[in-house]
């Protein structure tokens, strides 16, 4: 009777999570943030990988909504999959595990058997009868890509299998099969490949966490998850951007995660580590780390609007028509008239370093001028693709003592659609 009631009380709190979230969802979708945050992941879209960044969440299918008969009663989340993609998620995390499984919400409507389920466990201990399916998980996602076909996501899969590959693969292709951009055999995810790459080919999902283990897993999975997994407590901020034994070049030419473990269960087994602050993930993005692992993610979460390093507060705001966007005196980024003289930022491919040039120049001449003004140099009118490579540059003006320079972004083909340039 006891757990009859305690499966009572879990769906009626699991119901009132969705329906209290469900709102806060739509007006974050209004807000600034979230409109800053969307525009800010196409800035990469023609940039590696490597030098890319996807807001991310740890654990992403063990959320409380989902909470049934007592399942994921120690979550890491508190969203569905599908509102964590809403509010500019684009990185989430499947443990999947061939376990012991029941179907039915109701004791006497229970069948059990082995089934791929999204379980917070070690191996079998720690699961749940009644922990959702992969397919259910996967059927999430498929729903929220088909409504935003210009997004790319990764879907990094913690192998808890048991060698059950063949069944893995039969549920991915029958619920996004199509929609996944598959490796050559045995490789890990190209850190040159980019979003771009990812789109034109048709394709939306990355899916990492392979080990190669058969020919047709290594053909669906890309081997190893992100390019490396560190510590907060080992992060030295910018300007050094070190993370363990990986150094700022490393960052910024591979895929980092560093992520936080908020459940009971990860402190029974281990040390998880420190909670990762609002201002741990402005101090993280600033150094160009990749993939932040969050927990308890909700909308306004203020660490949310901490991986915000590109447009300034409330902007672009098109007033009187603006359609160029210049890195403005405090790093952030204004939509300005294409018309206005300003100074260009431009950058070595090779190096990655920043030049500006001495001279001011409307938007439309700021390719010509960067050849006239570095002749010989290959250098080329370009933007931030990252909070390493904006402070880089912001550091730049202060030295020269110049307050604004031209980026190679804006909307002049199509009023709010903001595109780098190549």
């Amino acid at each position: 009777m006891l757990r009859f009631a305690g499966g009572l009380v879990a769906c009626l709190c699991a119901l009132t999570s969705a329906t209290a979230y469900g709102s806060d969802v739509s007006d974050y979708k209004e807000s600034w943030e979230y409109k800053a945050l969307a525009l800010q992941s196409k800035i990469d879209l023609y940039a590696p990988l490597g030098e890319a960044s996807f807001v991310t969440t740890h654990n992403s299918f063990n959320a409380g909504v989902y909470s049934r008969n007592g399942s994921y009663a120690d979550p890491n989340q508190k969203l569905s999959l599908y509102d964590q993609l809403e509010i500019g998620v684009r990185a989430v995390e499947l443990d999947v595990h061939y376990t012991f499984s029941s179907s039915g919400l109701w004791p006497w409507q229970w069948k059990f058997g082995q089934k791929l389920k999204l379980s917070h466990g070690r191996g079998d201990w720690g699961t749940h009868p009644n922990d959702r399916l992969l397919s259910e998980g996967l059927a999430e996602i498929r729903s929220w890509l088909n409504q935003n076909p210009d997004e790319v996501v990764i879907v990094y899969m913690e192998d808890q299998l048991e060698g059950r590959y063949d069944k893995a693969i039969s549920e991915l292709d029958r619920h996004v099969g199509d929609l996944v951009y598959k490796p050559s055999g045995c490789q890990s995810l190209p850190m040159d490949l980019t979003k771009a790459e990812v789109l034109d080919a048709g394709k939306q999902l990355l899916l990492i966490g392979g080990n190669c283990a058969t020919s047709a897993w290594a053909n669906t999975v890309f081997y190893g998850h992100f390019s490396s997994t560190e510590d907060l407590d080992r992060f030295e901020p910018y300007p050094e951007c070190r993370v363990g034994d990986r150094g700022a070049d490393y960052l910024q030419t591979h895929l980092v995660r560093v992520y936080e473990d908020s459940t009971r269960l990860s402190a029974f087994f281990g040390d998880p580590g420190p909670r990762i602050s609002a201002g741990d993930a402005a101090e993280m993005t600033q150094c160009g780390i990749g993939a932040i692992g969050l927990d308890q993610v909700v909308p306004f979460d203020a660490r949310l609007r901490a991986q915000i390093w590109s447009w300034g507060q409330n902007e672009p705001n098109n007033v009187g028509g603006e359609d160029c966007a210049v890195q403005r005196g405090d790093g952030r980024f204004n939509d300005i008239s294409c018309n206005r003289l300003r100074h260009v930022a431009c950058r070595d491919p090779e190096t990655r370093a920043w030049y500006i040039t001495a001279g001011t120049y409307r938007w439309a001449e700021a390719t010509g001028a960067v050849e006239e003004e570095f002749p010989g140099q290959e250098l080329v009118f370009d933007v931030p693709k990252s909070g390493y490579e904006n402070a880089q540059l912001h550091g730049l003006k202060r030295t020269l003592g110049i307050s604004e320079v031209w980026l190679n972004y804006s909307d002049r083909d199509v009023e709010g659609q903001w595109r780098p340039g190549r």
